[in-house]
């Protein structure tokens, strides 16, 4: 199973992030739109991830979710578009969420950098960097990534979307403080 080391943090400034991602020797992709569909599971996340005129993914993965670096454990089956799976799955295990965002990706040195824009919520960052053998190089990417973007410790998001979806429903979500 790949492995990840992720961050997310609020992010208070999108076009100081879009500049920033440029100024990187990095390769880019066109804005992609996601809808993630959240299912019901025992152990860790199952999601379907339908991406209009590209391709969907099927995603379990399994976090700790309170560390600021975020060790994840993923499984990624990608195919066609299908209508019919989602409702399968939805009738089978039963919908938690859905979560629709629209993202920049940016790959640079293996790390992929998203600048998000989650409906319903505000711009954050993610970083993701394989673990596939030194740990110690990961973090260093990880950290490096930190200060290119000036990410703060109080602006890490230690919950998925789907869990801020779900405590917004509940009335237990609050925005945090802007930055400029």
């Amino acid at each position: 199973m790949p492995v990840n080391l992720e961050i997310k943090a609020y992010l208070g400034n999108s076009k100081n992030a879009l500049l920033r991602a440029g100024m990187l020797d990095a390769r880019t992709e066109e804005v992609q739109h996601q809808k993630d569909t959240y299912f019901h599971i025992r152990a860790g996340r199952l999601k379907l991830r339908d991406m209009p005129g590209r391709y969907s993914e099927l995603i379990y993965y399994n976090r700790e979710e309170s560390d600021d670096i975020r060790r994840t454990d993923y499984t990624v089956y990608k195919f066609p578009p299908e209508k019919n799976l989602g409702l399968i799955l939805g009738q089978a295990l039963g919908v938690i969420t859905v979560v629709i965002k629209h993202w920049h990706l940016f790959v640079y040195r293996g790390a992929r950098i998203h600048i998000d824009d989650v409906e319903g919520f505000s711009w954050f960052i993610e970083f993701e960097v394989s673990l596939k053998s030194d740990r110690d190089r990961a973090e260093q990417m990880v950290n490096r990534l930190f200060e290119t973007f000036n990410v703060q410790k109080k602006d890490i998001l230690r919950v998925s979307y789907m869990d801020l979806l779900l405590m917004k429903e509940g009335d237990g979500w609050r925005p945090p403080m802007t930055r400029n």
